[in-house]
């Protein structure tokens, strides 16, 4: 049984949902209508190439240049534009626009042999690719004479995969602006890609003209086979912090991975090149802060060329010859060491061309010294092996120079100065170095007392000498 109260109460929820639906109406109506959802997908061959292009491609024939065809797909709202199995002449420059997928039916592993190929004419890229917009499942390939990239990756978040791209007159694909413009083209994708016999590099990253400021950054790539190009088979320049996953650089007239100048921070994930005429992977400097992981080099490590800072390079020499990765010789070809709190990074590497280790203070004009000490009880620094091959040396004892001021040393005299050098003692061996030019007759060493260590000059000559000047002595104690 409803009462008085349930019958007011019910008669203002009642007014409350009437007044809000009111509220809503209002709301909808002060928005701007939604533009019309493009069109799902559109087909080149049935709605766009004309019907006499349409007729000699169906009968196995060249359905000539199909760039007209290309653009007005590509220009229809469409997100998706399919195109079919075959080959298509395109004379001049295709504009992939921002969210809209340009794809075919598979990509070709040698020029001609794609599903869907587009032939590539004229002077600038066959397809440019906006932000966000998607290449997939073709092949580009360059007519004779043609001039430029085949495709020009120029927006941020773009993606081009399982795509080849095959006898152009500069690179393969570019990524990245030119000139210094000012196309953002961060976050960009690449994968599986082949890109063999173009005039320059194949793969070619850089925002060209912008110095220490780049936009074509934070890219990935994974798998690439970059082989036969007339330059690198991939190049990295004015470009920061992207990652390169599985590049295979072979037979190029370049550089198999080239980071140049301004190329910092990049990830280079187990790249296999061989047979570059430039050099396997090189480092030029001002290609600083670079992580260069697994490389495999031919059958050795040694086509890793490093004259940036900062950079590691570790190398999987052990895949040849089953050894384990940390126990591989030559495994880091050069670790730098930086001091941020001052100048200069030790750099710890290979010399080219033997089995010698360097560690060096480089990129400072300050001096510093390699110290070898332990605080351990018992122990003196570092040991070596002692065998017939092999040095014994153990804890090289600071320095002292030892001043010589003697206005007259007789023919036959002898004159010993006491040397003072902490930790030494009758274990010792001794070595002195003149930090003068001897006069002729002078003769000097040093030896152990029982007590202290001598620095003993003589005069084998036959007239008196002056003798000014200091003489450096260290210790060394021989295991």
């Amino acid at each position: 049984m409803h009462t008085d109260d349930d019958w007011r109460a019910g008669r203002r929820a009642a007014w409350g949902l009437l007044a809000g639906a009111a509220w809503l109406a209002g709301e909808a109506q002060a928005q701007p209508a939604a533009a019309a959802a493009p069109t799902t997908a559109v087909a080149l061959l049935t709605d766009f190439m004309a019907p006499e292009q349409r007729r000699r491609w169906q009968e196995g024939g060249s359905p000539g240049d199909c760039t007209a065809a290309f653009r007005a797909a590509l220009g229809s709202g469409a997100a998706l534009v399919s195109v079919p199995a075959g080959r298509f002449p395109v004379l001049a420059g295709l504009v992939v626009p921002a969210h809209v997928s340009l794809v075919g039916q598979g990509y070709g592993l040698l020029p001609g042999m794609g599903s869907t190929v587009l032939l590539k004419s004229g002077h600038g890229p066959a397809l440019v690719v906006q932000g966000a917009a998607q290449v997939r499942q073709l092949s580009v390939d360059g007519q004779p004479g043609n001039q430029g990239d085949g495709i020009l990756v120029l927006g941020g978040r773009s993606v081009v995969q399982d795509v080849s791209v095959f006898n152009q007159g500069r690179d393969g694909i570019k990524v990245g602006d030119t000139g210094g413009g000012k196309v953002n083209t961060n976050l960009w994708r690449l994968g599986n890609l082949i890109c063999r016999q173009n005039g320059r590099h194949g793969l070619f990253i850089a925002h060209e003209g912008a110095g220490r400021k780049p936009d074509v950054n934070a890219g990935l790539l994974q798998g690439i086979d970059a082989s036969h190009n007339g330059g690198d088979g991939v190049r990295l320049s004015e470009t920061v912090d992207n990652q390169l996953i599985g590049v295979a650089a072979q037979a190029n007239g370049g550089v198999g991975v080239m980071l140049d100048a301004l190329a910092l921070g990049h990830l280079l994930l187990s790249p296999y090149c061989e047979a570059n005429r430039g050099g396997d992977i090189r480092l030029a400097p001002g290609a600083d802060r670079n992580l260069v992981l697994g490389v495999r080099s031919g059958l050795i490590n040694s086509g890793v060329v490093n004259e940036g800072a900062e950079n590691v390079v570790w190398g999987r020499y052990g895949s040849v010859r089953g050894t384990p990765l940390h126990e591989a010789p030559e495994a880091f070809e050069a670790l730098d060491i930086l001091d941020r709190g001052g100048s200069g990074v030790w750099r710890l590497h290979k010399l080219p061309g033997s089995r010698q280790l360097a560690v060096e203070l480089t990129a400072t004009g300050q001096g510093a010294d390699l110290l070898l000490r332990s605080d351990g009880v018992g122990s003196s620094g570092l040991r070596f092996a002692n065998d017939t091959h092999s040095a014994a040396l153990r804890d090289l004892r600071a320095r002292a120079n030892v001043p010589v001021a003697v206005e007259r040393l007789a023919p036959g005299a002898t004159l010993d100065l006491p040397v003072a050098l902490a930790g030494a003692d009758g274990r010792c061996q001794w070595l002195a170095t003149p930090q003068f030019v001897p006069p002729p007759g002078l003769c000097w060493n040093v030896f152990w007392d029982g007590a202290q260590a001598r620095l003993r000059l003589v005069n084998a000559g036959p007239v008196p000498l002056s003798v000014q000047g200091s003489v450096q002595v260290a210790a060394l104690r021989i295991a």
